[in-house]
């Protein structure tokens, strides 16, 4: 019976970890206009969205564009927009990313348009 309770232990925390991403929440970047390159007079619409919204290891950010791209930088990367090591990327027009991670996460974009 003693041989159980570290396996009753591993399902016990497996089954925790099911229920946090069960309760996750998908937040669609950029409302219904997507993720687009914002006007200059605009220059902040990002970071003024996701200071308005709290997100959770688990949570889900969804971004929605056409003829452009998502990359997950470093801060560093982000503060000199950098694009050339990116974290993650993608340019499907359709792409999820999930926070594993608490902290910030730094996303910019590539526009494909020339």
């Amino acid at each position: 019976m003693a041989n159980l309770r570290p396996l009753a232990l591993l399902l016990a925390v497996l089954a925790c970890a099911l229920c946090r991403h069960a309760n996750a929440t998908t937040f669609e970047v950029g409302g219904d206009d997507g993720w687009v390159v914002p006007p200059a007079s605009d220059g902040g619409r990002y970071n003024q969205w996701a200071s308005k919204n709290r997100f959770l290891v688990g949570d889900l950010v969804h971004f929605k564009y056409k003829e452009d791209s998502v990359m997950v930088v470093t801060e560093a990367d982000y503060d000199s927009c950098r694009a050339s090591h990116p974290i993650f990327f993608s340019n499907n027009g359709d792409t999820e990313v999930a926070l594993d991670h608490p902290g910030p996460v730094y996303f910019i974009s590539y526009s494909l348009v020339w």
